[in-house]
């Protein structure tokens, strides 16, 4: 595995709260797939929970599935990355699991 060294998520409140309990191995790991993820999305952790907390109080629909958007997009983005190499469906999914992983754990705690 690619180490990463530009991770400034890693001391973010909702970053930390999400891995709170994990083994020592499943956080290295999320922490890794949370990379791409946090890359594409554009935003900290701590403002992705907080628009997300925001967005589930609008009864504007094109904001209240913001998020829901992004990850078809994200989904798609994953499937049509090719640098260095095509990824298999079974990382996509994986991957996917730990953004979707990210917001379950940190905003219905």
């Amino acid at each position: 595995m690619k180490k990463i060294l530009d991770r400034p998520y890693v001391n973010d409140e909702y970053f930390k709260k999400w891995l709170v309990g994990l083994s020592p191995r499943a956080k290295e790991n999320y922490t890794s797939e949370f990379h791409d993820w946090h890359i594409f999305i554009g935003m900290t952790p701590t403002e992705q929970i907080k628009k997300r907390m925001h967005d589930l109080t609008t009864e504007d629909l094109t904001e209240r599935l913001f998020f829901e958007n992004k990850f078809r997009a994200y989904k798609e983005y994953l499937e049509k990355k090719t640098d260095p190499k095509p990824l298999r469906p079974l990382s996509v999914k994986t991957m996917l699991r730990t953004v979707a992983s990210s917001f379950q754990e940190t905003v219905c705690r």
